[in-house]
C-alpha cells in the first residue's frame, strides 16, 4: 500500500517543480515578442502635455532640403548674354544662340535626383527679341526686326514687329508698334506700346489688333506700367505729371509728382499693384508713386 502513496507524492513533486519552469518559459516569450514589435514599429512621439505651463512635446525633426540643382546649357547658347529667362513652371527657357542671331528655346529634361540638368535646344527664333513669357508658359511675346515700309522700301526705324511665338518656334504677328518703351498687363491680355508718332497703344495678345489709347504724344515715351485696376499709368515730362490711362472707358486721372523732372527705367511694383518704386531724375526728392490715390 506504500507504493502508490509514494507514486502520486513523486508526481506532485514533479509537476510542483515543472510549474515554475513552464512559467518562466511562456514570460521569456511574451518578452521577446514585445522586444520585438518595439523594433520593427518605431516609438509615437510623446503626446503634448494639457496641463497649464507644461513643456510641450518635441518638435519634429525638420526635413532635408532637396539638393541645390544647376541647368547645363546647351553648347549652341551663348553663356554671356545675360541668364536664360525661365517660364511660370521652369520647364523651358528662352536664351540667346552662341551667335547672337536668335533668339533659342531650351527645354529643360527634368531629372529630380540629378544635381546637373541637362537641357536641349527645340527652336531657334531668327531676328527676334524678347520681351516677355505669357502666363501659361506655352507661349511668348517678342520683338521683331524695323518694319519695312513697303511703298518705299525703306526700314521705319522706330516700328518693330510684335510676335507671339508658341515653343516650337512658330511666330504669329499681332501688331506693329515703337518697342522703346512697352509693358504687358498682368492679365497678359495687352501690351502697352507707342506708335511711330509716340502715341500710346496697347496690342491684343490674342491676335484681335491694336488700339489707340492716348492720342496725345505727352513728352517721352515713358511707360511705368500697369496699376491694380487696369490702366496704364505713363509719366509727362512736360507737367511732371503721371497720366493714368484706363484702357476701356474710364476717365484718365492724373498723379502729380513733386520735384519730378524725368520717371521712367526701372519700375517696381508692389504685390497688389496699388503702389510702385521708380527711378527718377529730381530736383528735391524721390518717392514712391501711391497709384490708388
Amino acid at each position: 500500500m506504500e507504493a502508490p502513496r509514494s507514486d502520486a507524492r513523486s508526481s506532485v513533486l514533479r509537476l510542483a517543480l515543472a510549474l515554475p519552469l513552464a512559467c518562466a518559459v511562456i514570460i521569456g516569450a511574451l518578452w521577446l515578442g514585445q522586444s520585438l514589435r518595439t523594433y520593427r514599429e518605431p516609438a509615437a512621439p510623446p503626446a503634448p502635455s494639457e496641463e497649464p505651463g507644461a513643456q510641450a512635446g518635441a518638435s519634429p525633426a525638420p526635413q532635408p532640403l532637396p539638393p541645390m540643382q544647376s541647368i547645363d546649357l546647351p553648347p549652341d547658347v551663348a553663356r554671356n548674354a545675360g541668364a536664360p529667362v525661365p517660364n511660370a513652371d521652369g520647364t523651358y527657357l528662352v536664351g540667346q544662340t552662341a551667335d547672337y542671331k536668335s533668339l533659342a528655346v531650351i527645354r529643360l529634361i527634368a531629372d529630380r535626383d540629378a544635381l546637373n540638368l541637362k537641357s536641349e535646344v527645340v527652336a531657334a527664333v531668327a531676328d527676334t527679341g524678347f520681351l516677355a513669357w505669357m502666363p501659361d508658359g506655352k507661349s511668348f511675346i517678342a520683338r521683331g526686326n524695323t518694319v519695312v515700309n513697303t511703298a518705299s522700301g525703306k526700314a521705319q526705324m522706330k516700328m518693330n514687329d510684335v510676335f507671339r511665338v508658341d515653343l516650337a518656334g512658330q511666330r504669329t504677328k499681332l501688331g506693329e508698334a515703337w518697342l522703346v518703351s512697352s509693358s504687358l498687363s498682368p492679365d497678359a491680355r495687352l501690351l502697352a506700346a507707342f506708335d511711330g508718332d509716340m502715341r500710346l497703344v496697347v496690342i491684343r495678345t490674342d491676335g484681335g489688333g491694336t488700339q489707340l489709347v492716348a492720342n496725345d504724344q505727352g513728352g517721352a515715351p515713358s511707360l511705368l506700367g500697369w496699376d491694380a485696376s487696369g490702366a496704364i499709368l505713363r509719366f509727362d515730362e512736360r507737367t511732371a505729371t503721371i497720366h493714368r490711362l484706363p484702357v476701356a472707358g474710364a476717365a484718365l486721372k492724373d498723379l502729380p509728382v513733386n520735384g519730378a523732372r524725368y520717371i521712367g527705367g526701372m519700375t517696381r511694383w508692389s504685390p497688389d499693384r496699388r503702389a510702385a518704386i521708380v527711378s527718377a531724375t529730381v530736383t528735391t526728392s524721390a518717392g514712391v508713386c501711391e497709384c490708388d490715390r
